[in-house]
């Protein structure tokens, strides 16, 4: 096609909307900007964008070529990238989305690592603990212990994370220990919790499976935050072992519940499913799963 060189063009002024920003982003001018969009708009012989003095829009035409624009754009750097690496060097970008503690508590110590063993590659992290607000398509990997499904997506386990429920000595003696799970609708539970659904924890005693809605005064997006407020003494919390397991040790928090299990977490890597894998996605799935496991790291999430 003639005019591909165009689309990557277009697609910039689509998402800044606006030729000046676009021009600013790809180093052009607006002008040289204007035309390329027009010529692509000539040779397909449809208006792709409405233009005003305050905003680009997209036409009715221009949303439906958006989508396999994108897809063809896409696809050919999927191509350049699959010619020019080799077995052993992955190169370009590697764009991650992580939740927040797994990307302080462990990524940020193994990057070091996996840039020093493949040099020609760049890694952007973006952090955040909530997965709901994660725009898929911007990313090549997303680790995560959300549940999701999308066929158009593939899946790598990377851990399975183990949980406590926990509290101070302080807090247990001044408002009691919970005999059972059930119990627990009687105290204050900090959230989120390890639990598929953050206020309903779930336990297990041999067949018997227990729901538990719980409740309590504090919700903070994060759990080293939770731990934090739990070590306070301000309510009993549901956490990775992983992060609670030297307060464990240190007597400063106490295990509860113990005669229940909680099922365990599965923490993985989401990455678009294609016929052809980048290397640098399948070196990064790779290294973190050996890695973790020569570790003995169970994620925090």
């Amino acid at each position: 096609m003639e005019n591909f060189a165009d689309i990557p063009i277009f697609l910039a002024v689509v998402e800044e909307s606006s030729f000046t920003r676009a021009a600013e982003k790809l180093g052009l001018t607006s002008s040289a900007v204007s035309k390329r969009v027009s010529s692509l708009e000539e040779h397909l012989n449809v208006k792709l964008l409405n233009r005003t003095t305050r905003k680009v829009e997209l036409t009715e035409s221009g949303e439906r070529y958006i989508e396999y624009a994108k897809q063809a754009y896409k696809a050919v750097h999927e191509a350049e990238n699959a010619a020019t690496e080799n077995d052993n060097m992955p190169t370009g970008v590697l764009r991650v989305s992580a939740p927040v503690t797994f990307g302080h508590e462990v990524l940020a110590n193994l990057l070091p690592i996996f840039l020093q063993k493949y040099p020609h590659l760049s890694i952007e992290v973006e952090l955040t603990d909530v997965f709901t607000k994660v725009k898929i398509e911007d990313f090549d990997v997303i680790l995560t212990a959300a549940h999701f499904f999308d066929s158009s997506y593939s899946a790598t386990n990377i851990s399975t994370d183990e949980a406590r429920v926990v509290a101070s000595p302080e807090f247990l003696a001044n408002f009691g220990t919970p005999a059972t799970p059930e119990e627990l609708v009687n105290f204050n539970c900090l959230l989120p919790s390890s639990h598929l659904i953050p206020n309903q924890w779930v336990f297990f005693k041999e067949k018997d499976e227990i729901k538990v809605k719980v409740s309590g005064n504090v919700k903070i997006n994060n759990p080293l935050a939770v731990r934090i407020l739990t070590l306070e003494g301000i309510g009993i919390s549901c956490l990775q072992l992983d992060t609670i397991h030297d307060d464990i040790e240190k007597g400063d928090l106490v295990t509860i519940l113990d005669d229940y299990k909680i099922t365990p977490r599965i923490f993985k890597a989401i990455y678009p499913e294609k016929n052809y894998l980048p290397l640098k996605v399948k070196v990064f799935i790779d290294f973190l799963i050996t890695e973790l496991d020569k570790r003995n790291l169970i994620n925090n999430f």
